[in-house]
């Protein structure tokens, strides 16, 4: 019982990091685009 509750938080753990990781991503993807355009905007 104890092995199957320490494999499901692991596998938990891991779908989190991955999901952080994915926000992360998206968070500087949509940073670099604001970069461009300001960029952009100021030539």
């Amino acid at each position: 019982m104890a092995v199957l509750q320490i494999r499901l938080g692991l596998a938990g753990n891991l779908m989190g990091q991955i999901g952080l990781m994915r926000r992360i991503g998206l968070g500087w993807e949509m940073g670099v685009e604001k970069m461009r355009v300001s960029l952009f905007l100021k030539i």
